[in-house]
């Protein structure tokens, strides 16, 4: 048990994941591309276009790391669904699937970050969907209308809703969401990833009492943004 979150929270419980690949299976293409290119620069001697590959592969590596955690579990939590770094914690309307005035918090990934994406709570997809054309910096207020986005709501055990919104950013131009409206996930369940840079916003209802704020660094499924 986590000290320190034991003081903050009830009933919080620490699990150390299991055996995990420690890559995302979404990154073994471009690996693997930059496998073979680095082999063909080096059966036919091209030593320059081998060194391009090498550097490639190892970018897709560390990109695509997909570290085991010490998940904080609990009923009465909400945990961090991204890496990064915490810039902006605020209130603000929800008109999409809440709409209701809410607490919001906001996670910037850069490209140095693990960007595997977690769900921050324990429930139901209740609503999912895709928005935005934009490739502004993740970083910029802008970025929250205009980007491209996915808005992933649940519904947990005490009935309150949450929203979930991955946001690609300049460079990146994917977003991969895999649940679907009428599924199960459990805290901290790996649900997707960003490539490459790009931001995570919360929407967590009242009474949710924050617990970080702008500036802070967090780790998905980790950190603890909040509690009833």
């Amino acid at each position: 048990m986590d000290k320190t979150c034991s003081e903050q929270t009830k009933a919080v419980v620490e699990t150390r994941e299991g055996f995990h690949f420690p890559f995302a299976p979404e990154g073994f293409f471009l690996i693997g591309i930059g496998l073979v290119g680095m082999i063909l620069g080096l059966v036919f001697k091209l030593y320059g276009f081998a060194g391009v590959f090498l550097l490639f592969t190892l970018f897709s590596l560390y990109f695509f790391r997909d570290p085991r955690r010490c998940l904080k579990t609990g009923p009465g939590i909400i945990v961090s669904p991204a890496d990064g770094k915490i810039i902006q914690v605020g209130r603000i309307r929800e008109e999409e699937f809440l709409k209701a005035e809410v607490n919001w918090v906001v996670i910037f990934m850069s490209p140095l970050n693990v960007h595997i994406n977690r769900s921050p709570v324990r429930g139901q997809v209740s609503g999912r969907k895709e928005a935005g054309r934009a490739h502004l910096v993740a970083s910029r207020p802008e970025a929250a209308g205009e980007n491209v986005q996915v808005f992933l709501a649940l519904r947990m055990e005490n009935g309150q809703g949450l929203l979930m919104k991955q946001i690609v950013g300049a460079v990146a131009r994917r977003i991969v969401c895999h649940p679907q409206v009428g599924d199960n996930l459990r805290q901290g369940q790996r649900i997707g990833l960003i490539r490459f840079g790009s931001r995570v916003e919360v929407f967590l209802p009242d009474p949710v009492r924050i617990l970080v704020r702008p500036g802070d660094l967090v780790r998905g499924g980790e950190t603890i943004l909040g509690e009833w």
